[in-house]
């Protein structure tokens, strides 16, 4: 066992809290904005789906002569068009893969969160050099991934797709990566 100051161990214990910390607060950040936009993009797909029933039944009941053919047609194309526009929205601003990005964030901000909780568990075991090689590679790993989530959240959604440092979050999400060191349990 090698013998580690109580001064050396409250220092790292105290920049391990401050990491964890700070990770749990863009923890909270990345999965608080992603249920938002899952629940606006929920709704607004619910507003389109019901507004496109609407149409059909009308239309249906106008082709069944239980309603006059003009109005229902006026009001078939103005919902057509709320439909469309509602749909433009959504997959502009609400793209399901950009909510998907931000729980994987979320994910990753969690994981350096344990493991600094661990760090600090470890502060009076471990020698100096072993935390300081543990808390270097989580702050190297903290501030890349806080770095890509800030360039992330600062950029409106429509160019996000363009920027090259956003491919580090996994890609293009056509379904969930696999989380570092990691297997999956199917």
């Amino acid at each position: 066992m090698v013998n580690v100051s109580p001064q050396e161990s409250r220092n790292y214990r105290k920049e391990f809290n401050k990491l964890q910390n700070r990770s749990d607060y863009y923890r909270r950040k990345c999965a608080g904005r992603a249920v938002k936009l899952a629940r606006i993009n929920k709704v607004v797909e619910v507003g389109s789906i019901s507004l496109a029933t609407v149409v059909a039944g009308t239309l249906s009941a106008a082709l069944s002569g239980f309603l006059p053919i003009q109005p229902v047609q006026m009001m078939a194309i103005v919902f057509s068009a709320l439909i469309a526009l509602l749909h433009a929205v959504t997959r502009t601003f609400f793209n399901p893969g950009e909510i998907v990005k931000l729980f994987y964030v979320a994910g990753e901000f969690l994981e350096i969160r344990e493991r600094a909780g661990k760090g600090k568990l470890h502060c009076g075991i471990k020698s100096n050099a072993e935390l300081c090689v543990e808390y270097d590679d989580l702050i190297a790993e903290y501030t890349a991934l806080r770095r890509v989530y800030i360039e992330y959240i600062r950029t409106p959604s429509y160019y996000r797709h363009k920027r090259r440092r956003l491919r580090q979050l996994g890609g293009e999400f056509t379904e969930l990566p696999p989380m570092k060191n990691k297997s999956r349990v199917s």
